[in-house]
């Protein structure tokens, strides 16, 4: 009788491990379905309490979120403008405003002109569900 190598111990972990490799690779990509119409024109505030590892959770300004210092966030406009809204000395909100440019489907560069070369960095989105949005940012 011939013997099935994928139930081998040997082939198993294997094959398990090719298999898992897969559907998480599947999984991220469905989840890459960002609709960008949803992202424009929206004050998108950092919710610093649901951030996992480098991955950084906002949500609309409108969202009700728990008591907090100060947040800090962002808008992006379809004519490709920037605002940066950063946490201020005072705990108010200081608006910077710049620009983005698509890098590629998921990437976008934000620079905010020449004389701060050291504040542009990279929104590297990662999911978007029902006003959470989820994304990295890679700093230059």
């Amino acid at each position: 009788m011939k013997s099935n190598r994928f139930f081998t111990s040997t082939g198993l972990p294997v094959r398990l491990t090719i298999i898992m490799s897969l559907t998480i690779q599947f999984c991220i990509a469905q989840q890459k379905n960002i609709p960008m119409n949803k992202v424009y024109d929206v004050i998108w505030t950092h919710s610093h309490e649901e951030r996992e590892g480098n991955i950084e959770v906002y949500r609309p300004d409108s969202y009700q979120f728990p008591p907090s210092r100060g947040r800090r966030g962002f808008k992006m406009l379809e004519d490709k403008s920037f605002i940066n809204y950063e946490i201020a000395p005072t705990d108010g909100i200081v608006e910077r405003k710049g620009r983005w440019e698509k890098e590629n489907d998921y990437t976008f560069a934000v620079s905010f002109g020449e004389n701060e070369k050291n504040r542009n960095y990279k929104l590297e989105f990662v999911s978007y569900k029902k006003n959470r949005l989820k994304l990295k940012i890679i700093q230059n």
